[in-house]
């Protein structure tokens, strides 16, 4: 498998500004595994959570890292198949909504974020 990595916009960072030091980052392929997935049932296809816990959680499906720019990022291994190699969050600022951008189209125009207290 190739290195994957992750960047983050500016404006992406500033927005999840609170999340960033003391949480642990998945990134959730909506496949109907794990706690974070509803059905993995997307009119497009594919549907990804950007998703915030406590930096103890174990969250044995999330079984990957990799990097990025702020830091590295949890993955379920058997949803690699489905992510680019070089990957970007943007926020859409007139929309306040992200997207997950791959390196030759966009993965997700609507990447929910859940911020996860109860871990």
């Amino acid at each position: 498998m190739n290195k994957m990595k992750l960047n983050f916009s500016d404006s992406a960072q500033k927005k999840l500004k609170e999340y960033l030091d003391s949480k642990k980052i998945l990134l959730d392929y909506d496949d109907g595994v794990g706690p974070f997935s509803e059905e993995g049932d997307f009119p497009n296809g594919r549907h990804f959570h950007l998703v915030f816990v406590d930096k103890d959680a174990k969250l044995l499906d999330f079984d990957q890292t990799i990097d990025s720019n702020i830091g590295l990022v949890w993955i379920k291994g058997e949803a690699s198949d489905q992510l680019d190699e070089k990957m970007e969050i943007r926020l859409n600022e007139k929309r306040n909504t992200f997207s997950l951008v791959g390196s030759t189209s966009v993965l997700d125009t609507a990447l929910e974020i859940i911020n996860d207290d109860k871990e």
